[in-house]
């Protein structure tokens, strides 16, 4: 034991900032919260950073692209989130951790999803990469939560329909951008309550 004798002015500081720090962990979750996404253009980089300044403590934000996929086993609760690309296609940096994400033993593991599309633009193939997405994860074994209603969208045909509602948040940028903010804020807000 190492003891430290200082005069009692100097010594208060030293002992409060002790106790305030070991108080400020006491009761403390520590956060396990990921947010993953892929982004070409970057408006789904952008969806994700507002999302996290949305959601309680800390949360981390990565790119796919350089992202190792076994350490989604490092986390408890994680959110992934796409763009579609053309006729339906995930965004690219997802194309290639899309097997290694369904080949991962999520079991135990949260997981919701969000995904960006133009319904105008591609109304037969709309967040199709959301489904994509959905499926990998579904393979994985992860509790999925967070689906979304499909009322408010113009859409022919999704992939990301699954059992009548979105297979989680759907954003669509390109004409419904007006819309986004009070998403994002009901979307974290039911994240909140499912966990």
């Amino acid at each position: 034991m190492i003891r430290i004798r200082l005069p009692l002015p100097q010594a208060q500081p030293l002992f409060d900032t002790i106790c305030s720090g070991i108080n400020s962990r006491q009761g403390e979750t520590m956060s396990n919260n990921l947010i993953l996404f892929g982004s070409t253009l970057g408006d789904t980089e952008r969806i994700a950073r507002r999302l996290a300044e949305l959601l309680p403590g800390e949360t981390r934000v990565a790119s796919v692209a350089n992202f190792r996929m076994a350490s989604l086993r490092d986390f408890d609760r994680i959110i992934l989130g796409t763009s579609t690309w053309g006729s339906g296609e995930l965004q690219d940096d997802w194309e290639g951790a899309l097997g290694q994400l369904s080949g991962l033993d999520l079991s135990g593991k949260t997981v919701a999803l969000f995904g960006l599309g133009d319904a105008s633009a591609y109304p037969e193939t709309f967040v199709d990469g959301l489904g994509i997405l959905h499926e990998a994860v579904a393979q994985a074994g992860a509790l999925r939560i967070g689906y979304w209603p499909t009322e408010g969208y113009a859409f022919e045909a999704s992939r990301a329909v699954i059992g009548g509602r979105f297979a989680g948040l759907v954003l669509d940028e390109a004409g419904q951008s007006h819309l986004t903010g009070e998403r994002l804020t009901r979307w974290a807000q039911d994240l909140q309550a499912s966990a």
